[in-house]
């Protein structure tokens, strides 16, 4: 197998018992099979990356990597932080994204604090121009609805508010950043999974699995169905047990099987299904069931269509569906580990404005901007 230009971009973080220890350690792999690693040491780290602080891999676009930085501790009492950078580790620029003045004014106001994140990134051809999309949930606002939806353009490095309602047919994404890995980005869509209601025949079915998309070009949200075998909310072990992901240009939902019904192993398979027609829930259907693996975790498929996995939760693991191989890529320090298939660029993190940062936070006082916001929360289920 040629390498293909792609390379694994692996963070890998050791969580210490009290979360004010943490330590993120990065790695480029790359070559047949990913044999090649690069650890990037910490000279060649934007300061936030070496705080105390939990880092979230959002998506990869053009060689630009979307990162979320969590508050110091995942088990902190202190909301979740809203922050958000732009990394191309080609060019080692980096990006802090602006704080959100709409959010920031709701706090000052309310004195409370953000509860859930959810965020994608991507690319708007028709503008020439990168974007994050960001929900923000707060504290006091009805369970299952969302403050505000907030879009990020880096030509003009800020953010403005989205004036969205979204129908009873149509879902958020899950209310927790780290479900980011339930999330993929394909051309020029962003999708995640969530939750919401599922309209059938004329009546509500209550609250399902679904997919929610937004068109970064037209700025447009949708929703697409899970085959029916796949709609009921359910969770292994506290494992996210679907994941989406890319094959074959395909969007692909890669689910975790319990071999039992009484889930009393730690041993499970994975069943891969495939969505022949973008958005077309008929045109879903199962290529391959693949296992039983320990304690594994999915993580998505190479550009070649290889999977990719965590086991044990020691190793990475790459299996080729085709002759059911299974490669083990040796990563140091394994931890808790995120990837994301990157492809290397020169495409640059600097606004229109020419400005740069160096990954320093801003201080309130340094936000900027229109403070208007919806203090409704109700953008679900008009």
């Amino acid at each position: 197998m040629k390498d293909n230009g792609d390379r694994l971009f692996v963070i890998h973080t050791t969580l210490s018992p009290f979360g004010y220890d943490n330590k993120n350690s990065l790695s480029l792999l790359s070559g047949d099979k990913f044999k090649d690693s690069i650890s990037i040491g910490d000279i060649d780290l934007p300061d936030i990356l070496k705080e105390d602080r939990c880092t979230y891999i959002i998506a990869s676009c053009n060689g630009l990597v979307c990162l979320f930085h969590d508050l110091i501790s995942p088990f902190n009492h202190c909301g979740v932080s809203t922050d958000v950078s732009l990394w191309n580790p080609a060019t080692k620029q980096f990006r802090l994204l602006p704080s959100s003045p709409s959010a920031t004014a709701y706090q000052r106001k309310n004195s409370e604090k953000v509860v859930g994140v959810s965020l994608g990134f991507g690319f708007d051809a028709k503008n020439s121009d990168y974007k994050v999309i960001r929900f923000i949930f707060m504290e006091g606002i009805p369970l299952g609805s969302c403050l505000l939806v907030e879009l990020y353009s880096l030509s003009t490095d800020s953010w403005r508010t989205i004036d969205v309602v979204l129908t009873d047919e149509i879902v958020l994404p899950d209310t927790c950043v780290r479900s980011c890995s339930q999330a993929l980005y394909r051309n020029e869509i962003f999708c995640w999974l969530g939750t919401g209601n599922l309209r059938e025949n004329g009546s509500l079915k209550g609250n399902q699995r679904m997919i929610l998309s937004f068109d970064f070009g037209n700025q447009v949200f949708g929703s697409m169905p899970l085959p029916d075998s796949m709609k009921s909310i359910h969770c292994l072990h506290c494992f996210e047990d679907k994941v989406l992901a890319i094959l074959r240009e395909n969007i692909a939902c890669i689910v975790l099987c319990s071999l039992t019904p009484e889930i009393t192993t730690w041993d499970y398979d994975f069943e891969i299904w495939v969505m022949n027609e973008f958005g077309v829930k008929e045109s879903w259907t199962k290529l391959y069931t693949v296992g039983p693996f320990s304690i594994p975790r999915q993580k998505g498929f190479s550009k070649n269509g290889e999977f990719l996995f965590t086991s044990d939760s020691t190793c990475l693991c790459l299996y080729d569906l085709f002759t059911r191989e299974k490669k083990i890529i040796r990563i140091e320090d394994f931890g808790s580990i995120q990837v994301v298939f990157y492809k290397e660029s020169l495409v640059s993190t600097t606004s229109a404005s020419g400005v740069n940062n160096k990954g320093y936070l801003c201080s309130d006082e340094q936000v900027q901007g229109d403070t208007s916001f919806n203090t409704s929360g109700r953008l679900l289920f008009d």
